[in-house]
């Protein structure tokens, strides 16, 4: 009775085996699915501040602002509400026009967790142009073309995903 049972107990362990080893390939496909979808949020975010940072006027140039702090947090945010000020008045001086797009943007690296919720920063690196036109008083408006280069820090906030960081590369 023991030989006959042995090979169906055998048959029994094999499938609970192979349907263990499914369950866990089902689980981290989707681990992979929801870290893959986070990161493309981070990168949308990471390109969307870039696009607001690199877009100004003298006209508009306290909702600029407020544009761009409205996508910030930690550390950048509170660095960029106490520059805001100034910036908005050195863009009013100026008397000139920026249009900022956003040439490539991708993930550089991230220690965010695959879970939706949990903690983690994802680290965007941006490839902007800017055009930026100013009037002259005895001529046609100049236009100048910039390029930049960022690295943006996409970090969770109480609401959502937030920059909580962005520097300049070079």
């Amino acid at each position: 009775m023991i030989r006959r049972s042995a090979p169906a107990l055998a048959a029994v362990l094999l499938l609970a085996g192979a349907l263990a080893v499914g369950a866990l390939l089902v689980l981290q496909a989707r681990s992979d699915d929801a870290r893959h979808d986070r990161t493309a949020r981070a990168v949308a975010l990471a390109a969307e501040a870039v696009t607001r940072l690199t877009t100004v006027s003298p006209e508009s140039a306290e909702d600029d602002t407020a544009r761009v702090l409205a996508l910030a947090g930690g550390d950048f945010r509170d660095r960029f509400a106490v520059r805001s000020g100034p910036y908005t008045k050195a863009v009013r001086a100026a008397g000139a026009s920026a249009t900022g797009t956003v040439v490539a943007a991708g993930a550089e690296s991230g220690t965010a967790s695959s879970a939706p919720g949990e903690p983690g920063d994802i680290t965007v690196l941006v490839a902007a142009g800017q055009e930026v036109s100013s009037a002259e008083a005895d001529g046609p408006p100049v236009t100048e073309s910039l390029t930049f280069r960022f690295r943006v820090t996409v970090a969770d906030g109480p609401d959502g995903p937030v920059v909580s960081e962005l520097e300049f590369v070079r």
